[in-house]
């Protein structure tokens, strides 16, 4: 969503001016294999878990389609920020862990 403090500082200060809503979603966390193991683990159900690996592979961005919509803001550093797919997906594998 921001790429800096400062933009997220200025996202905030426009969610309260406006009195808007803002929200991320995301997209897994309704599914049941994502939602079981998740209460699991809140519930300490498998003990206290200290490391999660994350696997997201995506195809689309192994091959040079420069015309693609989905890789053309994701390798722009402009666009994308300086933290590439981190940002993009790393936000979605720290929610469901």
């Amino acid at each position: 969503m921001c790429h800096s403090l400062e933009q997220a500082r200025h996202l905030s200060r426009t969610v309260d001016e406006t009195g808007r809503t803002l929200c991320l979603t995301h997209a897994y966390t309704g599914y049941p294999m994502v939602k079981q193991p998740r209460q699991m683990i809140l519930r300490f159900d498998i003990g206290l878990v200290r490391k999660v690996y994350v696997e997201y592979q995506q195809g689309w961005l192994s091959h040079d389609n420069v015309n693609s919509k989905q890789t053309q803001w994701r390798l722009d550093p402009k666009q994308s920020g300086p933290s590439g797919c981190l940002g993009d997906i790393g936000v979605h594998a720290f929610n469901l862990a």
